[in-house]
């Protein structure tokens, strides 16, 4: 699985690439998703920091033995605000988790462009290929005729 840094630093190397592997994803969708979740998580962390600050204060004006109902319940609705922006960004994760899994490897920049092994080069060969007068079996005809595998087990 491609890295999400490496896909928001370098679209347009990163479509290149996979074009040159034969497919053709939009990454825009992803990119996104990505921003919105960033975003998600900025608002977030500035909730948490600012119940902290009041949770603090909270427990400056117990001390002081003053009330704090109103601060509370400035913290509880922060509390929510922060769950529901958590389970947004999950959501948006997941999400971005599932797109991620679809878009294939890049190729290395050696590799020639194509979409079937019929475009690959040739580079070096070792041997001779032998031909054979028989149709050759498959591992798992193979492992049948032996009795070394069972697949009704």
């Amino acid at each position: 699985m491609l890295d999400m840094n490496l896909i928001m630093d370098k679209e347009s190397v990163i479509q290149e690439m996979l074009i040159k592997r034969g497919g053709s994803i939009d990454l825009k969708p992803l990119i996104q998703l990505s921003k919105s979740r960033r975003k998600f998580i900025t608002e977030a962390d500035a909730l948490k920091r600012k119940r902290n600050l009041a949770t603090k204060e909270i427990g400056k004006l117990k001390k002081a033995g003053q009330k704090t109902t109103a601060q509370q319940l400035e913290v509880k609705k922060t509390g929510n605000q922060i769950a529901s922006l958590d389970t947004q960004i999950k959501t948006l994760e997941q999400g971005l988790r599932k797109l991620l899994l679809t878009i294939p490897n890049i190729p290395h920049a050696s590799v020639p462009k194509g979409k079937s092994p019929e475009d690959n080069v040739i580079i070096r060969s070792y041997g001779k290929v032998k031909k054979l007068d028989f149709t050759p079996k498959t591992h798992i005809e193979l492992g049948k005729q032996l009795g070394i595998l069972n697949f009704g087990r």
